[in-house]
């Protein structure tokens, strides 16, 4: 198993377990009438792990952890920087504003590596809008100045046993973007910045 990662100096932490349990939702396709399951916990490390099987039954197939931000402002971080251990999956980071109103979510997907500590960097342009798995008409654009809530989903029809460990998210003004996404829109590998490895 890899190293975690530190973070950047000039990383603004969003999401870090260290600092405290943060208020968490499990969102999992039982709302649609499906079978699949999920569950959150806090590890030795203090770290957050989201782990869980998705099943494709009754038409279901995807599972998700959102966490409840204060309106938090994005509009200057340039990438959102994650650190997480995956499991080979395919995830999704997702953002929603605080208008209670507004059920679009703008997504960006990654791609993990079993048992390797990575830290992945995702321009905020990147993120699309989504709804109900389809891109929406006439969505309007991200509200980065005005963040309510992060998540983590897995669907992309992956059916089985899921696990994600969660070290930090960070945004960074840094203007250290790395590349765009790759094949079916899904960032490839982790950009680990010099400097971030440490014990």
């Amino acid at each position: 198993m890899t190293l975690r990662h530190a973070r950047g100096a000039d990383d603004i932490t969003i999401l870090d377990f260290h600092r405290g349990e943060p208020s968490w939702t499990l969102a999992n396709d039982v709302v649609m009438g499906g079978c699949s399951s999920s569950s959150l916990s806090l590890s030795n490390q203090r770290t957050g792990v989201f782990e869980g099987m998705v099943s494709f039954e009754n038409g279901g197939g995807f599972a998700s952890v959102g966490f409840s931000l204060v309106a938090t402002d994005f509009s200057s971080f340039t990438v959102l920087n994650v650190c997480v251990l995956g499991d080979g999956h395919i995830y999704q980071l997702r953002l929603r504003g605080t208008d209670p109103g507004r059920r679009v979510a703008y997504r960006a997907r990654f791609r993990t590596h079993p048992d390797e500590w990575m830290t992945i960097t995702i321009p905020l342009a990147s993120f699309e809008p989504t709804r109900r798995g389809r891109r929406p008409e006439n969505a309007p654009p991200l509200p980065a100045s005005n963040i309510g809530q992060i998540s983590f989903l897995v669907g992309d029809r992956q059916e089985g046993p899921f696990r994600l460990e969660i070290d930090w998210v960070c945004g960074s003004c840094s203007g250290v973007t790395g590349p765009g996404p790759g094949e079916n829109g899904v960032f490839p590998d982790p950009i680990v910045l010099p400097g971030r490895g440490h014990p």
